[in-house]
């Protein structure tokens, strides 16, 4: 199993103090040591009747979904923890279960756990790592991965709406393949640079960022048809910015894409034949990556807020209406926010968020409501970025 034990295990106070389990003789002498366990649940149709929690197979004890207990009288050493009576829609997502935990003689070590629930079918999750390229796929509460045979790419994945095939950027082409990896076809095999490719809706048109012909460090976005034909410029005589990112709206109408035309970098959208082009952002800063909702009425993005320091970044992630109303700010911290996409029902946003450290980005995936609430970590230590959500 690859969750190690994510929990906070360390000296803590006690806190509130609920059902109290058996004192555990300590057969070495040493001062018993004691556990307070807390369990957090975030999700939806979460199951109110709460868990059991097991501590080396003695008798369970019941903790509430957002409850708190007391296990005094633990002997020193490493002990087995379950937790039971999890309803099939939710995960144990920080540690493995069962997993283990130490107590010290005399110490006192607090460990908080995170339940995480969603409706029925909440569909997977596709994720790259940056550093190997490997693409990998898991169920959106978390647990079994299985890595799709794709290696060497170093951006998002996007996979067309019957899931049966996925695109992708492989050494500055666009690639398809079947959704398992295998037939894989190189569509464009030029001397340029091509990257971030996105279905269309129906399937049969890929969106991309593509170096343009005069090579000036410049990038246009271009459509072309699923076999790689038909390759049409639409920001074509546009030597002086970059067009980057682009994204089909769900019902096809419109591509939302990154543009510098008016500074630094703003989201714009334009009909799929380049006409129509709409300023939806005018920060005149750095906004990035955007993401359709699953009903188009919304789009989730990354921003650049300020300098990067040491350690730390100012990258984070917005939401703003399609009209362009209704802008917000969904994180505020000192991690990298970036690349989001929404679940399929629209119900949550999975993220990658991470910090630079010796000179590399370590990133994991989250997860959080529209608004910006209940934040809850999926991946740990995995190097996981560029996260997809399908059905």
């Amino acid at each position: 199993m690859f969750w190690s034990l994510m929990a906070c295990l360390g000296a803590a106070g006690c806190g509130s103090e609920g059902p109290t389990g058996s004192a555990i003789p300590s057969p070495t002498g040493d001062a018993p040591g004691a556990l307070i366990l807390s369990l957090r649940t975030v999700g939806d149709q979460v199951d109110a009747d709460g868990y059991t929690v097991v501590l080396d197979q003695a008798p369970g004890l019941e903790v509430q979904i957002n409850g708190e207990i007391r296990i005094p009288g633990v002997t020193p050493g490493t002990h087995l923890l379950e937790v039971r009576d999890i309803a099939s829609n939710c995960r144990l997502t920080n540690q493995e279960n069962p997993g283990s935990v130490s107590v010290s003689a005399g110490a006192t070590v607090r460990v908080d756990l995170e339940v995480f629930c969603l409706l029925p079918d909440p569909g997977r999750i596709l994720f790259t790592s940056p550093i190997t390229g490997r693409v990998r796929v898991m169920s959106a509460l978390g647990g079994e991965r299985q890595v799709v045979p794709v290696e060497g790419t170093n951006s998002k994945v996007s996979v067309t709406s019957d899931q049966l095939r996925i695109a992708f950027g492989l050494r500055d082409d666009i690639w398809v393949a079947d959704a398992d990896g295998s037939s894989p076809i190189n569509l464009t095999n030029t001397d340029l640079r091509e990257a971030r490719p996105d279905w269309s809706p129906d399937g049969r048109q890929l969106a991309f960022m593509g170096e343009g012909a005069s090579q000036n460090e410049t990038f246009d976005i271009f459509v072309m048809n699923e076999d790689g034909s038909g390759v049409t410029n639409l920001t074509p005589n546009t030597p002086d910015w970059t067009d980057g990112e682009p994204a089909w709206s769900p019902d096809g109408s419109r591509i939302v894409v990154r543009s510098h035309r008016s500074g630094a970098g703003d989201l714009w959208t334009m009909a799929p034949d380049g006409s129509q082009a709409t300023q939806l952002t005018s920060r005149g800063s750095f906004d990035t990556n955007a993401r359709w909702s699953p009903d188009g009425q919304e789009v989730v993005f990354t921003r650049f807020t300020g300098p990067l320091e040491e350690g730390g970044t100012s990258w984070e992630l917005f939401v703003i209406n399609a009209d362009g109303t209704g802008l917000t700010q969904l994180t505020s911290d000192e991690r990298v926010n970036n690349e989001a996409d929404w679940s399929p029902d629209g119900r949550w946003i999975v993220f990658s968020s991470g910090f630079v450290a010796e000179g590399r980005f370590q990133s994991d995936l989250f997860v959080m409501r529209p608004d910006g609430t209940d934040r809850l970590q999926l991946t740990f230590n995995e190097e996981a970025n560029f996260p997809v959500w399908v059905p």
